[in-house]
């Protein structure tokens, strides 16, 4: 799962060897990123066991290992956190040198509406 936040962007996934514990791997390009996730409540930040790993090899440089729900619960407070009525503004101010990052993914993603509108006037009625 992949989730842009007003504090990072993570890629959320699940191991088969870690099925058993319940642990999930939240994956990040920064290492910011990841701490702002650890520090989303200092209950949060007691459960977790280990440190943000790092790899130059992978995909994504940092990883760190939480257990399902408290991954669930950092999120779910992200979302009790909300008090904005635009998101770019605040990923503006939050991380004004991703600003263009941020918004040209913002741009790409919206190809999605175009596609949908071409299927539907593909398929609608003349």
């Amino acid at each position: 799962m992949w989730i842009v936040t007003r504090i990072g962007f993570f890629n959320i996934i699940q191991y088969p060897e870690d099925k058993t514990a319940d642990l999930l791997t939240i994956k990040a390009r920064s290492k910011e990123d990841l701490e702002n996730f650890k520090n989303l409540s200092a209950t949060f930040r007691d459960k977790i066991t280990g440190g943000v790993e790092e790899s130059s090899e992978a995909d994504y440089r940092f990883r760190l290992k939480v257990t399902r729900r408290e991954a669930a619960k950092a999120i779910a407070s992200l979302v009790e956190e909300i008090d904005y009525a635009k998101t770019k503004p605040v990923i503006s101010e939050d991380f004004p040198e991703r600003t263009r990052i941020y918004f040209n993914v913002w741009d790409t993603l919206g190809q999605i509406q175009e596609i949908d509108a071409a299927k539907e006037r593909l398929h609608s009625p003349s």
